[in-house]
């Protein structure tokens, strides 16, 4: 992905930033946190429908492809082929484990191998 180039602002403007606050009720540091994530791990300022099925099959390998497809068609609401900003911030306040796995892989990837390491070790003491 590094070798993409951006194509979207390196930073929102005020007014987006006040009307991404008040339809997800995320602060203005929230948004830009999550704004600079968003578009260091997707340059072109889109998450691709591949890459969305990738992370979705990561969380639920037991899911069938008609349900990646339909939370995609649910987060893509101008049904334009990819998630942009806008769209990512307003299914993340619907709290999707896909979206914040899409944003924060590696916090994702330690939590998990966390959990895992304690439950090894809960599970040998006995």
């Amino acid at each position: 992905m590094g070798a993409e180039e951006s194509t979207i602002p390196e930073r929102l403007n005020s007014s987006q930033i006040q009307a991404l606050a008040s339809k997800t009720k995320y602060s203005k540091d929230e948004i830009e946190k999550y704004y600079h994530k968003f578009i260091t791990e997707y340059p072109s300022g889109k998450i691709s429908k591949e890459t969305f099925y990738e992370a979705y099959h990561e969380l639920h390998p037991e899911a069938k492809s008609h349900q990646d497809a339909a939370m995609f068609k649910k987060f893509d609401i101008n049904n334009s082929g990819d998630i942009d900003f806008r769209e990512f911030m307003v299914a993340l306040k619907a709290n999707s484990a896909t979206l914040k796995l899409l944003i924060n892989k590696d916090d994702i990837y330690q939590e998990h191998w966390t959990k895992t390491k304690v439950r090894n070790q809960d599970a040998a003491k006995f």
